[in-house]
């Protein structure tokens, strides 16, 4: 009997491969490829000892390796087919739910195991030869999509280095630190909606020496565009009030988030240049950084979107995790941001950014810093805890992470005033505020929002320790012109405030009077 040639075992390393650089290709400009490179390679590893173990079944490794290839692609399609499925209606019911589809995934890969086993090896090789040419165009496919992204991407236009005037001498520079709790609402909004009263965690700062603003407010209601206009120390000037607003603009403004104006200037003063990795694409991967700090190498928001599509969260709620491995990679990386900026000493002069995802969603903590469970969203009509928080659990639950971040931001103040060295100059802010009115009715808000709506959305948090401010020097700030202030007094930058001027973004650009 002549011996059947065996074509190189590809197709299960390339079939594992694909979703990482699909979903890759699909966020240019958001994911940086350091965040494919972790899970390529662990996944890439999973599928070499999974191919070891099966030879110890198939000898030849042809029949094991076509069987692994079909666990793969089940594995990384689960949410998106069970999703489809479940949606799917016929009169009036819904028979294809996960608990029904789930174990049919289990038993067709049984059967289609057994099958293999009974096929012979000549059978096995001509399908890995196929499946090798079917997974090598798909990847070839999706690389060269990533490449064409990189290509075609919108660069905004290059900011000039250190162009910021100095005008007076600073004897020794402070450290500066600039933490952003995101969507950490003003107290005043607080109390109006959801009866929050978070005046003694304000006094305790004042009483460590910050100013704390009244009728503060961010210069825009989404991540994006107010952290890029905060770290490049001025407005958007392409964006104009009831400009449309599309991807590009996202784009442009991630892009200067990690090349910001900011960076350049306090490096250009003798700076070390310290930032958190926040697990959000688009402010990770500042350009000129000294330190990035993590948490965890395979955590962040690529990871999490990659973990959602796979039966990994389906497995836990069965096995009774009270929390999604979503929320519990979440609240480590809070908890241990908190824990690291009231413990690093990081030498003089050290300019440090933190962007905090908290009290923004998933929301993972209680007041006290207890887990927020599966349970408890379940209550509240909300068992899965996928995707948008609906408005009871945001109502329910976004106070609760609210306190508990203003608990923990109140430690860190007090750790980073209590180091030897000059008074340092922290800057305290949220980018934006709550949005429970917008949850209301998010498409008709986000087409046209109402003052309401806005007022919520852009009255923020700002508090600044530094020499010579006051509540009064705060009083009606907003976001960039707190950044220039804290700048300015840091580091002698001559940067006298601008106009005020503050911007809900939804489907268009909509400017609003300073709420």
């Amino acid at each position: 009997m002549p011996r059947v040639r065996r074509p190189p075992l590809l197709h299960p390393f390339l079939f594992a491969l694909y979703p990482v650089l699909y979903l890759y290709a699909g966020n240019i400009g958001e994911a940086r490829g350091i965040h494919a490179v972790g899970p390529a390679l662990l996944v890439l590893a999973g599928v070499g000892v999974l191919m070891a173990l099966g030879r110890l079944l198939d000898r030849d490794g042809q029949r094991s390796g076509i069987f692994l290839s079909a666990l793969v692609v089940v594995f990384f399609s689960f949410g998106a087919v069970t999703s489809f499925l479940g949606d799917l209606e016929i009169a009036g019911f819904h028979p294809l739910r996960l608990r029904v589809v789930a174990p049919g995934l289990v038993l067709a890969l049984a059967a289609l195991g057994f099958y293999l086993k009974s096929r012979p090896p000549s059978w096995a090789a001509s399908w890995t030869t196929n499946l090798n040419l079917v997974s090598g165009l798909l990847v070839g496919l999706v690389t060269m999509q990533a490449l064409w992204g990189h290509t075609t991407r919108p660069v905004p236009p290059p900011l000039p280095e250190a162009d910021i005037p100095v005008t007076r001498t600073v004897q020794e520079r402070p450290d500066l630190y600039v933490l952003i709790l995101d969507e950490f609402g003003r107290q005043d909004i607080l109390h109006e909606q959801f009866g929050l009263d978070l005046r003694p965690s304000l006094q305790a700062l004042r009483e460590m020496g910050f100013a704390v603003a009244e009728g503060s407010a961010a210069n825009y209601s989404r991540t994006q565009p107010s952290v890029s206009s905060m770290l490049n120390l001025d407005y958007h000037q392409e964006l104009q009030d009831g400009q449309e607003v599309t991807e590009d603009h996202y784009l442009r403004w991630i892009q200067r988030i990690r090349q910001n104006r900011l960076i350049p200037f306090l490096r250009s003063q003798g700076y070390r240049i310290r930032a958190y990795t926040s697990a959000m694409a688009g402010t990770d991967g500042l350009v000129g950084v000294d330190e990035e700090v993590t948490s965890g190498a395979l955590e962040g928001e690529f990871v999490e979107s990659l973990v959602r599509g796979t039966p990994i969260p389906y497995l836990l709620e069965t096995l009774g995790s009270p929390r999604a491995e979503g929320d519990r990679a979440h609240a480590r990386r809070i908890r241990f941001m908190f824990s690291d900026l009231a413990d690093s000493r990081p030498p003089h002069p050290t300019f440090t950014l933190a962007h905090i995802l908290c009290p923004h969603p998933p929301y993972v903590f209680h007041a006290d810093g207890r887990a927020i469970t599966r349970s408890e969203m379940a209550k509240l009509g909300w068992p899965r805890a996928v995707g948008e928080a609906p408005l009871p659990v945001y109502r329910a639950f976004y106070p609760e992470q609210t306190q508990y971040a203003a608990v923990r931001i109140e430690a860190v103040a007090r750790a980073i005033l209590a180091r030897p060295g000059p008074p340092p100059v922290v800057l305290i802010v949220s980018d934006h505020g709550p949005q429970s009115l917008f949850m209301e009715d998010p498409d008709r808000f986000w087409k046209e929002p109402t003052p309401e709506v806005a007022r919520e959305r852009l009255a923020n948090l700002v508090a600044l320790h530094a020499p010579g401010v006051d509540d009064e020097a705060l009083r009606g700030i907003t976001l960039v012109n707190a950044m220039r202030l804290a700048l300015s007094r840091a580091t002698g930058a001559d940067l006298p405030p601008l106009p005020d001027r503050c911007f809900f973004i939804g489907e268009r650009a909509v400017e609003f009077p300073k709420p």
